[in-house]
């Protein structure tokens, strides 16, 4: 029996660049978490920042989005490579808002493990593939306590 949650798909609403690289179902093999580091993003101002002068990527870089409220909506294809953990691609980007330095909000901390347990069963990457951007990259993101979550989650 699969699992099921509420993700509005958003992509097609967000201001992009261009259409990016494409990657497979096949190529999923791992979710990055992450935090916005700002307490009031929204997805269409990341995607504004992601693809303004600053970052001039093609596209927001993360695939689902978790506002402070708990709400994910999706806001990239996964079948399009991100552009939040080089290499990039193969990897879901989970995004949370808040600040790199608090911990998640209770909505966040209380969808974290229905969210990662859902991705990981729909798109069947292993639970020890679930990682927090620092364990990929020279990063602080996504902060001590989002990457304990990630860690216990885990069960590591």
């Amino acid at each position: 029996r699969s699992l099921t949650m509420e993700i509005k798909d958003i992509s097609a609403t967000l201001p992009t660049r261009g259409p990016g690289r494409a990657q497979t179902l096949l190529d999923l093999c791992e979710i990055i978490v992450h935090r916005t580091d700002a307490d009031t993003s929204t997805p269409k101002g990341t995607a504004e920042f992601h693809t303004g002068p600053e970052r001039k990527w093609p596209h927001i870089a993360y695939h689902f989005y978790v506002s402070k409220d708990g709400a994910v909506v999706q806001t990239l294809p996964v079948t399009t490579v991100g552009c939040h953990a080089p290499p990039n691609k193969g990897r879901i980007g989970v995004v949370f808002v808040g600040l790199e330095r608090d911990p998640l909000t209770s909505a966040q901390q209380t969808l974290f493990p229905h969210l990662l347990l859902f991705l990981t069963d729909k798109y069947q990457i292993a639970h020890g593939a679930v990682r927090g951007h620092r364990e990929v990259n020279d990063t602080h993101c996504p902060g001590d306590w989002t990457a304990q979550a990630v860690r216990d989650w885990r069960g590591a």
